[in-house]
């Protein structure tokens, strides 16, 4: 055998180049996924930290509009105006919270801008052309204007009193430096947030953020929220990974995997074919594992709710559930019939308050206790009573409606934990049944929950229902309810046509929250 190196054969070449031709092709794949895994999770911290951000909004704004409505009701008189607010404020148990959000409220006359009435533990102290410039903007919504450089930052809110020439200005401290430097509590130490009042990132419009390298680029998330007639613009982009440590490496290691592969084919081409089986083998592991990881929200939710509903002779059940929006997390809502087994039946519907794994925790808490105490007792009280002594739900609050159906009788007696009526489609009409509501699950240590009796014609059909049916935002509830019983009064058919009918008519343009529904006809 000649000495030196042997020379390449063409076999040899056309497995390397198709083991790099395969390393590159796994290694962009690879990275795809972590990029689009990471840019899923960052628009979901954006979603929960909007949300959190929206909660604290409402109460602002709603505060100087309610003290317009006061100075507007005593017709501007100083006198009254303190009386009546510094009375509401008691009343309402609102004094500590409003004077964390002013540190001076003052109504001034239109146009010189003469204090008429002052309230807080410091002075307005605002520049004559800038109260001249808060008066001219002001009107029925509420005009919001800040100065957030320098040392004395500052959000001033002001709203003119209808039929007066009065305005209502107040005035708010920001405390502590712009740039934090420190993330926001265990849900987002993985994100750098910005906030910024108004549409644009400069920096005198920064109120605060968690990162001194603005304004922040690279991969991000926007979202607005409206702040009375301005808005508030949120930045988020991620410090890391957001997906963990395994994909973030997994192209690197695709690729070194791939070189060490293809090196080891050039030297012994059938160790490379056993060697390539085996990676393709891993190779779909770690799919089908990426797979699962992937689906376990939604095979969890399910795997939650009842497979099959018991058999009832003669009486026709259906029951539906909608997942609320895509990416969203795990929720709370389920629905369950239970046969008791004497010629009666308990149906069940409720809801728990959040979402998350903890969420779906206490709705499967909540089910299973239902179960154990039906086979002792059919009153919907005792029922409701018994799930709300569970140690599961402390902390937690879950609306509940229990009711016993005797289909012989035709009647039902229903309770109610804080949870919507249930609606009965009857030949004659279409109503809410009434029931008399109790407080929420675990918001009382000894609650009363009242129990309704009805009896209802023949051939009705009851439908059991969450709030994700009916509730839209900027629509009122009431409003959302009529719609809902609209919708049923024309509706026929079986229950499962109904049930398809109610979610054509009130979830057609998508579900923004998770429904459950739970229908039957005696």
């Amino acid at each position: 055998m000649p000495s030196g190196l042997p020379r390449i054969g063409r076999a040899t070449l056309v497995v390397i180049v198709l083991a790099l031709t395969i390393t590159v092709a796994l290694t962009f794949a690879a990275q795809r996924a972590h990029d689009a895994n990471e840019e899923r999770l960052l628009q979901q911290q954006a979603e929960e930290a909007t949300a959190v951000l929206q909660a604290s909004i409402p109460g602002v704004v709603a505060t100087v509009h309610e003290i317009a409505r006061v100075v507007e009701l005593v017709d501007g008189d100083p006198v009254r105006i303190a009386e009546e607010l510094a009375s509401d404020l008691e009343a309402e148990g609102a004094a500590e919270a409003s004077q964390d959000q002013f540190a001076a409220i003052a109504v001034l006359e239109a146009p010189t801008g003469d204090e008429l009435v002052h309230l807080g533990d410091e002075a307005l102290r605002l520049p004559q052309d800038r109260i001249d410039a808060l008066i001219d903007a002001a009107s029925e919504d509420v005009h919001v204007t800040a100065v957030l450089d320098g040392p004395n930052r500052r959000i001033v809110y002001s709203r003119e009193v209808s039929g007066t020439d009065l305005v209502v200005v107040g005035k708010r401290i920001l405390r502590g430096p712009r740039i934090t430097g420190e993330r926001t509590g265990e849900a987002f130490n993985a994100v750098d947030l910005a906030i910024y009042l108004g549409d644009d990132e400069d920096d005198a419009d920064l109120i605060t953020s968690t990162t001194p390298d603005l304004p922040i680029d690279g991969r991000r998330a926007t979202r607005t929220l409206p702040f009375g007639d301005n808005q508030l613009l949120f930045v988020v982009s991620p410090a890391g990974n957001l997906g963990g440590g395994l994909l973030a490496v997994l192209p690197w290691f695709t690729a070194v995997a791939g070189l060490i592969l293809g090196t080891i084919a050039a030297v012994l081409v059938e160790s490379v074919h056993r060697r390539r089986l085996d990676a393709e083998a891993f190779g779909e592991e770690l799919h089908a594992l990426y797979q699962r990881e992937h689906a376990i929200a939604h095979t969890l939710q399910h795997s939650l709710l009842p497979t099959h509903l018991d058999r009832l002779e003669d009486i026709e059940v259906a029951a539906r559930y909608f997942a609320g929006a895509e990416g969203t997390d795990i929720g709370g809502d389920w629905y369950d019939v239970i046969n008791d087994g004497d010629g009666t039946f308990t149906v069940v519907v409720g809801d728990v308050v959040g979402r998350g794994v903890k969420a779906a925790a206490v709705m499967a808490a909540m089910r299973y206790a239902t179960h154990a105490v039906a086979g002792q007792s059919t009153d919907p009280a005792e029922i409701l009573g018994a799930v709300n002594k569970l140690e599961h739900i402390r902390g937690d609050f879950v609306t509940m409606l229990c009711g016993n159906v005797d289909p012989v009788a035709r009647t039902i007696c229903f309770a109610s934990a804080g949870h919507p009526a249930p609606l009965l489609i009857s030949p004659d009409e279409t109503r809410f049944l009434r029931v008399s509501p109790g407080p929420p699950i675990g918001f009382l240590d000894e609650p009363t929950f009242p129990v309704k009796r009805t009896t209802i014609p023949h051939g009705s059909v009851v439908v059991l229902f969450t709030d994700g049916l009916y509730e839209r935002r900027g629509e009122s509830i009431e409003v959302g309810l009529e719609r809902l019983r609209d919708a049923a009064s024309r509706l026929d058919g079986s229950v499962d046509d109904i049930l398809d009918g109610l979610a054509a008519a009130m979830l057609g343009n998508g579900v923004r929250d998770d429904t459950a529904m739970l229908a039957f006809r005696v």
